[in-house]
């Protein structure tokens, strides 16, 4: 459709559901004060580039502002009590999605979106797509999608506390080179939660826990191995890898990995020399790791 712009009449409290889906010459909507309801997919591949919601608006369906390759932020006011899935997916510009501190339901932690019992809802936008990620300590659960089509993230880290994945949580991240978890009990995994993962890929699990999840349906998975902070490979570490003066030198520039005993990725690249704070880390490099003290 063509339509540009509109303005909606005081009246309307509800946008049904595919409203002006696919109207994707839509760059300007005004929506009135009293609107209650955003229905689902009700602008999916707009155009607009920000949009104002109002205070009134409660509900925000599924997949609402999908597809809306040009819109770049997004404040959800105090009002909303409920969030659908997949409300931003494949928003490719969208860098920040903003909650109001008062909002009794929802919190935005650094962008990505949580409900206040933290529900990791929706990670990164995809303007933002981070290439590791660390699910914090106090997350239970992987929300439906929460980081599908993340075509950027390459290291995943599952804290200690997670039990549940959610369907296509993690579909389409093709580019995961390898996901660490700490739960010592596998996390239930949902219809497609690593659809289109490279299943070959190495996943560090728990001391102890290998048999679990190698019965779990985490053995999609063919490369599991345990975790790397408490499995130091005894094969033979590239010699130019070494610490000095507090610093990791990799002369060579080889693409190491460096983890803190709590399992947590704290540097991936290929720097030739780097500091950390003091403290004992486990260094990988392809297949060996070994740990250091810095």
């Amino acid at each position: 459709m063509n339509l540009a712009q509109i303005t909606l009449p005081e009246s309307v409290v509800t946008i049904e559901d595919y409203a002006f889906s696919a109207c994707t010459a839509l760059e300007q909507i005004a929506l009135p004060a009293n609107v209650t309801t955003i229905g689902n997919v009700a602008f999916g591949a707009c155009a607009f580039e920000q949009i104002a919601l109002p205070g009134s608006v409660t509900t925000i369906g599924d997949q609402a502002f999908s597809r809306c390759l040009y819109l770049q932020e997004i404040s959800i006011p105090k009002s909303v009590t409920f969030i659908g899935n997949g409300v931003f997916e494949s928003d490719a510009s969208l860098t920040a999605i903003e909650v109001d501190s008062e909002n009794p339901n929802y919190c935005s932690v650094d962008g990505v979106l949580f409900s206040k019992d933290m529900t990791l809802l929706r990670e990164y936008p995809c303007g933002r797509q981070a290439t590791a990620y660390t699910i914090p300590d106090e997350v239970t659960t992987v929300n439906d999608k929460a980081f599908s089509r993340n075509s950027a993230l390459s290291q995943l880290t599952i804290s200690k506390n997670v039990t549940t994945i959610g369907n296509e949580a993690f579909a389409g991240c093709f580019m995961l080179e390898e996901i660490t978890v700490w739960t010592t009990t596998p996390p239930s995994l949902k219809e497609n939660s690593f659809f289109s993962v490279n299943n070959e890929i190495p996943v560090y699990v728990p001391e102890g826990t290998l048999g679990d999840y190698q019965a779990s349906d985490w053995s999609y998975f063919t490369n599991l191995q345990e975790n790397p902070s408490s499995s130091v490979s005894g094969l033979t570490f590239p010699e130019d890898i070494r610490c000095a003066d507090g610093m990791l030198l990799n002369p060579q520039g080889r693409l190491i990995r460096v983890y803190d005993l709590t399992g947590r990725l704290v540097y991936s690249g290929r720097d030739t020399a780097r500091t950390f704070p003091t403290g004992i880390y486990v260094v990988r490099c392809e297949d060996t790791a070994i740990k250091i003290a810095l």
